[in-house]
């Protein structure tokens, strides 16, 4: 498969159980409704500027004979972004890259002269 998301951004928001609008009123426009639960936006948008994301998902479909190639193998390539964080999002967003997107690829190692985030 092969994915390209144009025009992303990212933003806050909290997992909601289904339909809590039921005793409130309405859902808000922004909300994101799925079968058994809704996702429902905390703050404004954390990018400046909206990215773009390519993604190549490639499945192993003989898994349950071979496992000489992984199940799966997602690859991916993201534009520049310049976003605004307080501390709790910049946080949350390394975490996220460090334990589930870790590999060290070269394009993606800090560059010598940048300075520590939380010194500034």
């Amino acid at each position: 498969m092969a994915l390209d998301l144009q025009e992303m951004d990212i933003f806050a928001a909290e997992r909601l159980p289904c339909r809590p609008w039921d005793s409130t009123g309405k859902p808000e426009p922004s909300d994101l409704i799925f079968p058994s639960y809704s996702v429902r936006r905390t703050g404004d948008n954390l990018l400046k500027d909206c990215c773009r994301l390519t993604l190549k998902v490639e499945r192993n479909l003989d898994g349950e004979l071979s496992h000489a190639v992984p199940d799966t193998t997602i690859h991916g390539s993201l534009s520049s972004v310049h976003c605004s964080l307080d501390k709790k999002h910049y946080q949350l967003i390394r975490g996220i890259l460090e334990n589930n997107l870790g590999e060290p690829v070269e394009e993606f190692l800090r560059p010598y002269n940048l300075q520590d985030p939380s010194s500034y």
